[in-house]
């Protein structure tokens, strides 16, 4: 069985933090994928299926709020983020 998450990079710790410092309260969660693909290979194990990304997206939009990062920004910095977002 392959994980769901496999690394969390540094830029999503910059935005986290940048998000919490205009916001003054909380941050949302920023969310990459390096590649959504059918591959023969992936020795990198960076890639995920159409598939299983529709079932991340699907988990996401029941357990979370899923906004485009240029409204989370705008929500951090009018103090409105939505919890979990």
């Amino acid at each position: 069985m392959r994980r769901v998450v496999r690394h969390v990079k540094g830029v999503t710790g910059r935005i986290r933090r940048y998000v919490m410092r205009i916001s003054g309260r909380r941050a949302g969660l920023v969310l990459v994928y390096h590649r959504v693909a059918l591959l023969p290979s992936d020795p990198q194990l960076l890639a995920v299926s159409p598939e299983r990304f529709s079932g991340h997206m699907d988990v996401l939009r029941r357990s979370y709020r899923p906004m485009p990062l240029t409204e989370m920004l705008r929500a951090a910095r009018e103090g409105k983020l939505p919890d979990r977002a």
